[in-house]
């Protein structure tokens, strides 16, 4: 069973960034830290993706990740908070990045940071 994540789970873009974390509800906390419920995570920032800026065509155009896009999957089918599903150590998603002219670059979670408490 996943994990779920809170304030102090680390996310990152694939190249590295790490997202702006906050929660919007404090009802429920593991290790002090309050859970991350759907909706948590739209348009959050994204701080130090490495992707360096190039200009646009001919050649191929990269921008660096900023901002959260949107969550693709892993939010709790049992588990909620404030009738929001909790997000679990599967969340993952897409970003405001370009890279090689590909968009919607992918973000995901590298660390959970608690062990306490798991769901579906």
């Amino acid at each position: 069973m996943p994990k779920v994540i809170t304030q102090q789970s680390t996310l990152k873009c694939a190249h590295g960034g790490t997202l702006t974390l906050s929660a919007s509800q404090s009802k429920l906390k593991v290790g002090g830290a309050a859970v991350l419920v759907a909706g948590d995570l739209d348009g959050k920032s994204i701080s130090v993706c490495p992707t360096p800026t190039t200009p646009p065509p001919p050649g191929p155009v990269n921008k660096p990740c900023t901002t959260v896009a949107g969550v693709i999957a892993g939010t709790s089918v049992r588990l909620k908070v404030g009738g929001k599903a909790v997000l679990l150590e599967t969340v993952a998603g897409t970003t405001d990045g370009v890279l090689a002219n590909v968009p919607a670059q992918p973000w995901s979670v590298t660390s959970a940071n608690q062990s306490k408490l798991s769901t579906v």
